[in-house]
C-alpha cells in the first residue's frame, strides 16, 4: 500500500509540473521547459552563457551514459534516458523515496542567441551531463545604398 501512495504522489507532482509549464508558456517563450509525461521524471538543469558559449548541464547521476539520447533542433534540445534503482530484498517498504527512477525526458528551449548547432561539446562526468554550443558570430555587413 505504501508503494502505491508514493506512486500517486509522484504522479500528482508530475501533473502539477506539467500544468505549471503550460501556464508559463502563455506570456512569452520560456528559456526552459520540463515535459512531465505520465511515467517520465525530469532531471534538474542549469543553463548559462559566457561570452562565446552556451552551457546546458543536466543532473543525471546513476544513469549509464549509453542509455542517454540527445536530440537537437534550432529551437530546442531534448534528452531522454532511463534510471532504475533496484531496492535490495523482496517487497521493500520505503520510508523515504526521493530519488526519481524510470524513464526521463527533458526539453530545453534555446534562448534567443545565435548558436552553432552542428558540433556541440558533450561530456558526462560525476553524474553531470554537460552540453555546450559555440555562440555564432553574426556576420554583419553594412552596405551603402544610393538613392536614384
Amino acid at each position: 500500500m505504501k508503494k502505491t501512495i508514493f506512486e500517486d504522489i509522484l504522479n500528482l507532482q508530475r501533473e502539477v509540473i506539467r500544468l505549471m509549464n503550460e501556464i508559463s508558456m502563455f506570456p512569452s517563450k520560456t528559456l526552459s521547459l520540463s515535459q512531465a509525461g505520465d511515467n517520465n521524471w525530469q532531471p534538474h538543469c542549469d543553463i548559462y552563457r559566457t561570452q562565446d558559449r552556451l552551457f546546458i548541464i543536466f543532473d543525471i547521476s546513476g544513469i549509464n551514459k549509453d542509455s542517454v539520447k540527445i536530440r537537437t533542433s534550432h529551437e530546442y534540445l531534448i534528452i531522454t534516458g532511463q534510471r532504475y534503482l533496484a531496492a535490495q530484498g523482496s517487497d521493500p517498504s520505503y520510508y523515504t523515496m526521493e530519488i526519481e527512477s524510470g524513464p526521463f525526458e527533458r526539453i530545453v528551449y534555446f534562448p534567443e542567441v545565435p548558436l552553432n548547432y552542428e558540433q556541440p561539446e558533450v561530456s558526462y562526468q560525476d553524474g553531470l551531463l554537460k552540453i555546450s554550443f559555440n555562440i555564432a558570430v553574426k556576420d554583419e555587413r553594412i552596405f551603402e545604398i544610393e538613392i536614384d
